[in-house]
């Protein structure tokens, strides 16, 4: 069973810096319209059922529509989660979580430009209170569905995708291979017990340690990946 882990601000906080600076030295490149993802085998994406017993703190995934600038709120009790989200717009669009005081949480979440399909984790290492909402920032429809991190797929390697996801994973200490296509910024973040990732702007192919553990793995960027045993 996934357990949200809150850990530190300092690896996010690089992180969400450092996609921003990326966004504006590279003028804010086209966000990835495709809605292809993982080719996992088995597994299920976001919102369905969990693959075993539900956890304690399991809730029924829940889907928001809307138009343009917006604050959705989570359901109550939900610390953590996966959020969803597609967009149909030509513009900014960004998924922000905030806390009850309407500061940011610091979640690394959506910020690009135009049409977009993806999803990400939060809860696992927000920055102060815990995230309540999300500020949503669009010009055209969209929509994002909120679900348990229970019902990310599982990591299976070798893996290829496209754009941003999240998987559940638990590893032995072992060394995987990674390869990029695009040229946005591409990461590979652990959250739970092993301990191993990316930060890079792509394209990227290289090959990186990771501790044994368990936890969520989420990948972003703007292109295919593929990640495989080294």
């Amino acid at each position: 069973m996934v357990t949200p882990l809150r850990s530190g601000p300092g690896r996010h906080m690089t992180i969400w810096c450092a996609v921003i600076g990326a966004l504006i030295t590279i003028g804010c490149s086209v966000g990835s319209g495709s809605d292809d993802r993982a080719d996992t085998g088995d597994g299920e994406q976001p919102g369905g059922q969990p693959s075993a017993t539900a956890p304690d703190d399991w809730f029924e995934a829940a889907t928001y529509t809307g138009s343009g600038d917006d604050v959705v709120e989570l359901p109550d009790g939900i610390e953590a989660g996966i959020v969803t989200a597609s967009h149909d717009g030509s513009n900014a669009f960004s998924l922000n979580m905030i806390d009850d005081n309407n500061e940011t949480t610091w979640d690394a979440m959506v910020i690009t430009i135009g049409s977009y399909h993806g999803s990400h984790a939060f809860g696992l290492e927000s920055l102060g209170n815990a995230p309540t909402k999300i500020e949503i920032t669009a010009d055209g429809n969209w929509e994002i569905t909120i679900a348990h991190l229970s019902t990310a797929p599982v990591l299976e390697l070798p893996v290829t995708g496209e754009g941003d996801q999240v998987f559940q994973y638990e590893t032995a200490a072992t060394e995987w291979a990674l390869s990029f296509d695009g040229d946005s910024a591409f990461t590979i973040d652990l959250s739970g017990e092993a301990f191993g990732g990316v930060f890079e702007m792509g394209p990227y192919e290289g090959t990186i340690a990771v501790s044994a553990g368990e936890g969520i793995l989420a990948v972003t960027g703007e292109g295919s990946w593929t990640i495989s045993e080294a």
